[in-house]
C-alpha cells in the first residue's frame, strides 16, 4: 500500500514539475519507489531474518544508497541522495 501512496504522490509531483530535468528526476524516483527487486529484498528480510518492516526498508535503502555513495562518478553519487529521498518517503508511511 505504501507504494502506490508513494506512486500517486511521485507522478503528481511529475505533474507539477516546472522543468524536463525536475521530471527526469522525479521519474527515477518513481522506478525507484516502484522497484520489484527492492521490493522482493525487502519482504524477504521481514519473512526469512524477522525484520520488521520499518527497519528492512531502511536497511536496504541506505544500503543502495551507501553503493551510490562510494562510486567515483559524481552524478551517481547524487543518485543516493534521491534513494535517501524515497526512504524518506517510505518512513513517512510507517
Amino acid at each position: 500500500k505504501a507504494v502506490e501512496q508513494i506512486s500517486a504522490d511521485i507522478k503528481h509531483t511529475i505533474k507539477m514539475a516546472k522543468t524536463n530535468e525536475q521530471k527526469e528526476i522525479f521519474g527515477a524516483h518513481l522506478l525507484l519507489a516502484q522497484d520489484p527487486a527492492a521490493a522482493e529484498d525487502i519482504k524477504s528480510a521481514i519473512k526469512n531474518e524477522n525484520k520488521s518492516a520499518i527497519y528492512a526498508t531502511n536497511e536496504y535503502f541506505n544500503n543502495m544508497a551507501a553503493v551510490f555513495d562510494s562510486m567515483d562518478d559524481a552524478y551517481m553519487k547524487e543518485r543516493a541522495a534521491d534513494i535517501r529521498d524515497i526512504l524518506k518517503k517510505f518512513l513517512y508511511f510507517f
